[in-house]
């Protein structure tokens, strides 16, 4: 399967449960800023974005970012801000939550 493929797939399976729970349980003392490892085409960083988190994302993948940057375009640079990166290079803001 191609990476375009998988990328499209992935944005019509639905969130994560483990998500959805987090979502309920964070600190809600703390910003509502939160980070996406691997953020694929994005389909977790837009649910955050859409449950009023700023959200900082990245994923190795040009293709990945570039479809996120796509889907995500009413909030690039408002509350998502998508980014070509590694685990290692990322540099990670403050946070109330990491999803990976």
């Amino acid at each position: 399967m191609s990476e375009q493929i998988y990328l499209e797939k992935s944005l019509s399976v639905a969130v994560y449960p483990p998500l959805k729970r987090a979502l309920g349980v964070v600190d809600t003392t703390l910003p509502m800023v939160a980070v996406d490892a691997g953020c694929g085409a994005g389909r977790d960083a837009l649910f955050m974005v859409e449950h009023g988190y700023t959200v900082h994302t990245y994923d190795k993948s040009d293709e990945a970012i570039a479809r996120l940057e796509e889907v995500g375009g009413r909030y690039i640079h408002q509350t998502l801000f998508p980014n070509v990166s590694c685990f290692e290079q990322f540099v990670y803001p403050r946070t109330a939550l990491i999803n990976a």
